[in-house]
C-alpha cells in the first residue's frame, strides 16, 4: 500500500491523506522508519507488513519522493539489532565492493584508451598527441554516472572509442565551443533570452564534424603543407555547399519575422 506523508515542521502526522483512499490512520503499534538506510529498509520489508510513504508530486516537484516506511515497531527494533550486530561485516563488504568496482573501471578505462588510440592511428610523429587525446577521451567518456558514450553497452567498444575521440577533438581542437558561445550571446537580445536556433546549431556542429575529419586525416598522414592546404580547401567548399542548402530557409524565416514586425503581431 502506498500512502503520502504530511509533515508539520519536524512532526510526522500519523494521519496520511491519499487521493485514492482519503484519510488513513496508521494501525496501533506501528512506527515510522525514515528512508536512507538500505539495510534497515530491506530487513523491515522482509519482516512482514509495512506501508510505503511518499511525498506527493507538486508544481515544482514532478516526481513523488520516497520518505520511509510505516511498519510494526517490533520489526523495526529487530532490524536495528541486526544492523548493529553486522555493522563491521557490512563495512568490510562495502570496502571490498568499492575496490572491486574501482579495478573493473580502471581496466575498462585502459581498454577504452587503447581503442581510442587504435582508432586515431596517428603518424609516429604525432604519437604523443594521440596519447593525450586518448587519455582525455577515455577519462571523460568512461566517467561513472556521466551518461556519456563510454557508459553505454549498446555500442561496441570500437564504436564507443570513435565517438569519444571525435567528441574530444571537437571540443578541444575546433572552434565548436567558441561558435556556440557566440551564437548563445547573439540569442540574448535586449535582456530577453531566445533558444539557439536548430538550424544554427546544425551548421555549427556540421562544420565541427568536418574540422574533426580534417584534423584526424592530417595527423594520420603526417604534416604536408601543400597537400593539407588542398584538403582543407576541399572541406571548406563542402561545408559551403551544405550551408547553401539552408539559405532559403533562413531567407524565409527573416521575411516572416519582418512581416510580423510590420503588422505589429
Amino acid at each position: 500500500m502506498s500512502v503520502n506523508q504530511v509533515r508539520t515542521g519536524d512532526t510526522v502526522r500519523r494521519s496520511c491523506p491519499t487521493p485514492a483512499r482519503g484519510e488513513l490512520e496508521a494501525p496501533a503499534g506501528r512506527e515510522f522508519l525514515p528512508s536512507g538506510d538500505a539495510f534497515l529498509t530491506w530487513r523491515v520489508k522482509a519482516g512482514g507488513a509495512f506501508w510505503v510513504v511518499y511525498r506527493p508530486r507538486g508544481r515544482n516537484r514532478p516526481h513523488r519522493r520516497l520518505l520511509g516506511l510505516w511498519a510494526p515497531a517490533d520489526t523495526i527494533a529487530v532490524a536495528r539489532e541486526a544492523a548493529a550486530a553486522t555493522v563491521e561485516r557490512r563495512a568490510r563488504a562495502r570496502e571490498s565492493g568499492a575496490a572491486y568496482r574501482a579495478r573493473v573501471e580502471e581496466a575498462y578505462a585502459e581498454q577504452l584508451h587503447a581503442a581510442v588510440t587504435g582508432f586515431l592511428a596517428f603518424a609516429p610523429r604525432h604519437r604523443a598527441l594521440a596519447e593525450e587525446i586518448a587519455a582525455d577521451a577515455a577519462r571523460r567518456a568512461a566517467e561513472v554516472g556521466s551518461g556519456r558514450v563510454g557508459r553505454t553497452r549498446t555500442l561496441t567498444l570500437e564504436e564507443r572509442a570513435e565517438l569519444a575521440a571525435r567528441a574530444c577533438i571537437r571540443h578541444r581542437y575546433t572552434d565548436y565551443e567558441e561558435r556556440l558561445r557566440l551564437a548563445r550571446e547573439e540569442a540574448f537580445l535586449d535582456g530577453e533570452v531566445f533558444a539557439l536556433d536548430d538550424r544554427d546549431y546544425y551548421l555549427i556542429k556540421e562544420d565541427a564534424h568536418l574540422q574533426v575529419d580534417e584534423f584526424i586525416e592530417r595527423h594520420r598522414r603526417g604534416w604536408n603543407p601543400g597537400r593539407d592546404r588542398r584538403a582543407a580547401g576541399d572541406l571548406r567548399r563542402l561545408a559551403a555547399r551544405r550551408r547553401a542548402r539552408w539559405r532559403p530557409v533562413a531567407r524565409i524565416a527573416t521575411f516572416g519575422t519582418a512581416v510580423v514586425e510590420l503588422l505589429g503581431c
